[in-house]
C-alpha cells in the first residue's frame, strides 16, 4: 500500500492507494463474513449480482479516479495544482444469510463508518499525504433505498477528494 502518486500514475496509483486502505480487513470489516472466510466484496464496478459466483451482499465499489487540473501552474508550467476524486459506494441488503436478515441499513452504516474512520485517521492521512494525496476531506451521502435486480438495497456514496501540487511534465 501507499506508493507515491506521480504524473505518470495519477489515476492508477491514487485508486490503488484508496483500494488498499479499504481492502485491509483491520480498516473495513465485512459484517457478514468471519475472519477465517474470504469472499470478494470490493469491486471497481457494479458486480453481476445474477452471476453464479456472486457471493451476495454487502459489497463496496471503488470507482476509478477522476482528475482535473484547476489551472494553477508554476511559471515553468512543470508543476500544477491537481485535484481528484475517488467515489466509493457501499451497497447492502436486508436479505442475507447466517441470521443477518433485516440488517441492510445497519450494515451500510457500519461499513460506511469504517471507511470514514479509515480516511479520517491521522496515520492514514499522513501516509496518503506523504504519497502526494493531500487534503482529503471525505463526504458521505445518505443511505438511499433503491431496487437493484428486483432486490431492495441501501446505497451510500462516499466521496474522497484529494489535492496536491505536483510535477506534471518531465
Amino acid at each position: 500500500m501507499a506508493s507515491e502518486v506521480t504524473y505518470t500514475n495519477l489515476l492508477s496509483e491514487s485508486w490503488q492507494n484508496v483500494y488498499d486502505l479499504i481492502n485491509n480487513k483491520s480498516n473495513v470489516a465485512d459484517p457478514t463474513t468471519s475472519s477465517s472466510e474470504f469472499r470478494k466484496w470490493i469491486y471497481t464496478r457494479e458486480p453481476d449480482i445474477k452471476a453464479g459466483d456472486f457471493s451476495q451482499f454487502p459489497y463496496i465499489i471503488v470507482h476509478p479516479a477522476a482528475v482535473n487540473f484547476p489551472g494553477r501552474k508554476t511559471l515553468d508550467r512543470k508543476k500544477s495544482l491537481i485535484a481528484w476524486n475517488i467515489q466509493v459506494e457501499v451497497v447492502t441488503c436486508d436479505r442475507a444469510f447466517n441470521g443477518t436478515d433485516g440488517k441492510g441499513a445497519t450494515h451500510n452504516d457500519a461499513i460506511s463508518d469504517d471507511i470514514l474512520q479509515t480516511f479520517l485517521s491521522v496515520t492514514n492521512r499522513n501516509t496518503l499525504s506523504t504519497n502526494s494525496m493531500k487534503f482529503s476531506d471525505p463526504n458521505a451521502s445518505m443511505a438511499v433505498p433503491e431496487v437493484l435486480a428486483n432486490t431492495l438495497v441501501y446505497r451510500r456514496t462516499i466521496f474522497l477528494p484529494f489535492m496536491t501540487i505536483k510535477e506534471v511534465s518531465a
